[in-house]
């Protein structure tokens, strides 16, 4: 019973490591993935966003009902952007008309939020900013 213990008493810290180590590496891999994710999410709005400036007839106009992050949480409803994320997004293809705040008409009392994004094709491509 005596060996039992010792060896117990041995492992015993070797184990708590091993659990920890564990629990460690699988938050550091959980935060990377979110931001594989986030990176992959963005250059597919950017691409979706350079696919319609291609489809747009010159002239032609675009306009998004885009999921705002305003308002109080929520389980369902579109995906949430910022403001910057959805400029970040069609800027570089489409010259943003305008951008502004809505309310989604919904049957629900508390109706989600949304920007209301208008642009239009691009005469000339986008500048860079200067300094």
């Amino acid at each position: 019973f005596r060996k039992i213990v010792r060896v117990c008493f041995f492992f015993f810290p070797v184990i708590i490591a091993f659990v920890v180590f564990m629990y460690r590496s699988f938050i550091y891999m959980q935060k990377r993935a979110i931001k594989t994710k986030e990176k992959i999410l963005s250059t597919a709005r950017k691409l979706f966003a350079a696919n319609v400036s291609r489809s747009l007839s010159p002239g032609g106009i675009w306009a998004s009902l885009i999921g705002s992050t305003e308002g109080a949480a929520r389980e369902t409803g579109p995906p949430r952007r910022t403001a910057s994320e959805v400029i970040a997004s069609v800027e570089p293809y489409l010259e943003i008309v305008e951008l502004k705040s809505v309310l989604f008409r919904t049957n629900f009392p508390n109706a989600p939020k949304a920007w209301l994004c208008v642009s239009r094709q691009r005469k000339e491509p986008a500048q860079p900013s200067g300094r």
